[in-house]
C-alpha cells in the first residue's frame, strides 16, 4: 500500500482528461504526464510536472465510473485546487459529473492498495472487481 498526505483544502478526483484543458499547453502537460507515469503506471505517483503538483494510479478495471468518478484514460488523479486556480491549463470548476470534488478540513490521506483508493475521511473508490 501507497499513502501520501494530503494538505487542508479543496481537491478534484477523476480522469485526468477532465481536469487537463485540451489546449495547446494543456497537451504538452499531458503528453509529459503519460511519459512518467507510463514508466511505472503498477505505482500510485506522486507527480510534479511543469508546476502541477498532483497524485496518478491507474485503475485495475481500466476504463469505467467506479463510485460515480468517471475514466475514460483508466487512470485517475487528485489536485489540489487552491494551488492551480491560477494555471490555464487545468479546468478545476468543482462538483461536476465525473469528478468527485473533496474538501480537507484538516490533513488526510490517501492510499492505493491494489489499485483501490482509501482516503483517511472514509471514502473509498474501489477500482479492482475482485474487491467488490
Amino acid at each position: 500500500m501507497t499513502t501520501y498526505t494530503l494538505k487542508k483544502g479543496t481537491y478534484l478526483f477523476g480522469d485526468p482528461a477532465l481536469i487537463i484543458k485540451k489546449t495547446e499547453e494543456g497537451n504538452l502537460l499531458v503528453r509529459k504526464l503519460w511519459e512518467v507515469f507510463y514508466q511505472d503506471a503498477q505505482s500510485f505517483q506522486h507527480l510534479a510536472l511543469d508546476g502541477t503538483d498532483f497524485f496518478i494510479t491507474r485503475t485495475a478495471e481500466g476504463d469505467g465510473f467506479y463510485q460515480s468518478v468517471g475514466t475514460d484514460t483508466g487512470t485517475l488523479m487528485l489536485i489540489h485546487v487552491e494551488d492551480h486556480q491560477q494555471d490555464e491549463r487545468l479546468n478545476l470548476a468543482l462538483n461536476r459529473k465525473g469528478l468527485l470534488t473533496l474538501h480537507m478540513n484538516e490533513s488526510e490521506t490517501v492510499s492505493v492498495e491494489r489499485f483501490n483508493i482509501y482516503f483517511s475521511q472514509g471514502i473509498t473508490i474501489l477500482t479492482n472487481s475482485d474487491d467488490m
